[in-house]
């Protein structure tokens, strides 16, 4: 959501909104989103067409381009009208929104929040690209073009507390040993290793298949 956020808020000036109208599509251009608790708002006036018809049907498609790439957002636009907190933002982050009548006590001033967000981003060669790389460039077992990464973590190889039967070297008896307290061994030394040629396997085995 983050990468769609700063494509529409900063790589772009203009993004265009399809809405639908009746059986045909409608589109225009759309101003900056805001962020606000996780969500991309956009902002419009109830009275407008584009209100209406998102009232009708929520679900639109969002495009914009940034003389490199560009991006297909589809997803639901959710009326938050009453949600004064995200119309305070608006105003402080536009010092034009009053002027254009976006206060607090017009009743036309109008925010929705993207729902249902499937965003896409493509190069001008037409691949395509994720606006995030969550499941680490694999989906359902089958790489989708994305960097193939990993997130690996270790428990701690623990101590045993159980009392175990040992030597000592110096005296060559037979004794037991007891550890109290924790002292596991490092295990960041081995791990590299073991990751990087597990990882290459299981590359290697899927560019088998």
């Amino acid at each position: 959501m983050n990468e769609t956020f700063k494509f529409l808020k900063e790589n772009t000036q203009v993004n265009y909104l399809d809405t639908v109208k009746g059986d045909k599509p409608s589109c225009r251009p759309f101003g900056d989103p805001i962020m606000y608790d996780g969500k991309i708002y956009v902002i419009t006036s109830k009275h407008k067409e584009v209100s209406k018809q998102i009232a009708e049907n929520n679900n639109v498609c969002i495009v914009a381009y940034d003389d490199e790439n560009w991006i297909r957002i589809n997803c639901q636009l959710i009326d938050d009208s009453n949600n004064v907190a995200v119309k305070q933002a608006v105003i402080n982050e536009f010092d034009w929104a009053i002027e254009a009548g976006y206060t607090l006590d017009n009743p036309d001033f109008q925010i929705l929040y993207m729902a249902n967000v499937d965003s896409t981003i493509y190069d001008e060669e037409g691949n395509v690209r994720t606006s995030t790389n969550h499941n680490g460039g694999i989906t359902g077992g089958i790489t989708n073009g994305m960097p193939v990464s990993c997130t690996v973590t270790f428990k701690p190889t623990p101590s045993i507390a159980k009392k175990q039967k040992t030597i000592n070297i110096e005296t060559k008896e037979n004794v037991e040993l007891k550890i109290k307290g924790r002292h596991d061994p490092c295990i960041v030394q081995r791990a590299v290793v073991v990751v990087e040629a597990m990882m290459a396997l299981g590359i290697l085995d899927m560019m088998g298949e």
